[in-house]
């Protein structure tokens, strides 16, 4: 099993509500239409409230969502859908409507319970 992990901040000026609606009205439903048969599972985490491990502050996270596909070939899979040009320009256009991918982060991570 495969797991992404995309931590987002929302577009400069954009409210949470206003991030938060566009995520799950929009930007959600074109990942399904077009990945979602890759996934296992697919969750967006909202933070309700913030925990400080030190008095450093730093930057709001507005979204946590995490992706998992069942292998490497539907990893593979994801990245050519995404690299079509014109799926590609369907998702850019919409991430420029309520996310700041600069600072935005994507991760493939090694999960580990327990």
């Amino acid at each position: 099993m495969i797991k992404i992990i995309i931590v987002m901040k929302k577009r400069k000026g954009m409210s949470r509500e206003d991030f938060r609606n566009h995520y799950e009205n929009c930007h959600a439903v074109l990942g399904r239409k077009y990945l979602g048969h890759l996934f296992e599972r697919y969750v967006r985490n909202y933070p309700s409230s913030r925990l400080d491990i030190d008095d450093e502050g730093g930057e709001t996270i507005d979204c946590v969502t995490e992706i998992w596909l069942k292998d490497a070939a539907a990893l593979a899979q994801m990245q050519e859908i995404i690299a079509t040009p014109e799926i590609r320009a369907v998702f850019e256009a919409d991430e420029k409507l309520f996310q700041d991918k600069a600072a935005s982060r994507f991760l493939i991570v090694d999960e580990v319970e327990g």
